[in-house]
């Protein structure tokens, strides 16, 4: 995964007593929420959509032509998406 093993058993370590379900509902910035279109069947495409459902000052965005990887399957509509969403929210 590119990090040591001693690492990764630290980082899931301090994870083990955070509850998401708890915390997400606590957001109040606005967030942007992206997925690969060919994730649409997925875990990940349900929990992005659950998110921006419980995120109040959320926006979900589908990246055509992506899988998981958005940022490699189609780097040029992730940028168009991230840079749009910063314009529109840079003087909230």
């Amino acid at each position: 995964m590119g990090c040591p093993k001693k690492d990764m058993i630290s980082l899931l370590d301090s994870m083990k007593n955070l509850s998401i379900p708890e915390k997400v509902p606590n957001i109040k910035s606005n967030t942007l929420i992206i997925c690969g279109e060919k994730e649409k069947d997925n875990l990940n495409m349900k929990s992005a959509k659950q998110l921006n459902k419980v995120i109040k000052n959320s926006q979900f965005k589908i990246i055509e032509n992506a899988g998981h990887e958005v940022n490699i399957d189609n780097s040029k509509e992730l940028a168009n998406v991230v840079c749009n969403f910063w314009k529109d929210n840079e003087k909230i």
